[in-house]
């Protein structure tokens, strides 16, 4: 679920992390985003309204996001690309996209685990 969620902030080394098999283990590098949506079975039934923004942001991350129509080639297209930047002061992040998105976004700060 993408409520139930662990974030841990590891330190560099080598790690030994368990993860049942229906468990997904990400790594997200300092000031680096993912976006991410609740599962579908195929690109047409990704619910886009409601993106969660995940990421181990220090003072500044951005991620090119590529919203794809699913039949033009035309991925150069400014209009097909959007910058999500995520701008952390002090204890708030500050959220800017270079395009105004159709979707809601949902940016939690989290308390983090540094093991």
């Amino acid at each position: 679920s993408m409520d139930n969620r662990v974030y841990k902030v590891l330190k560099k080394g080598y790690h030994h992390i368990e993860a049942a098999l229906n468990e997904v283990v990400i790594f997200i590098k300092p000031n680096h985003l993912v976006p991410m949506a609740k599962p579908s079975l195929c690109i047409n039934e990704l619910d886009e309204s409601k993106l969660e923004i995940c990421g181990y942001v220090i003072d500044e991350a951005t991620y090119e996001l590529y919203q794809d129509d699913g039949f033009t080639k035309d991925y150069n297209a400014p209009e097909n690309r959007n910058e999500l930047k995520v701008i952390r002061k002090d204890n708030t992040f500050v959220f800017s996209s270079t395009q105004k998105l159709e979707s809601k976004l949902s940016i939690r700060a989290r308390k983090q685990r540094n093991d």
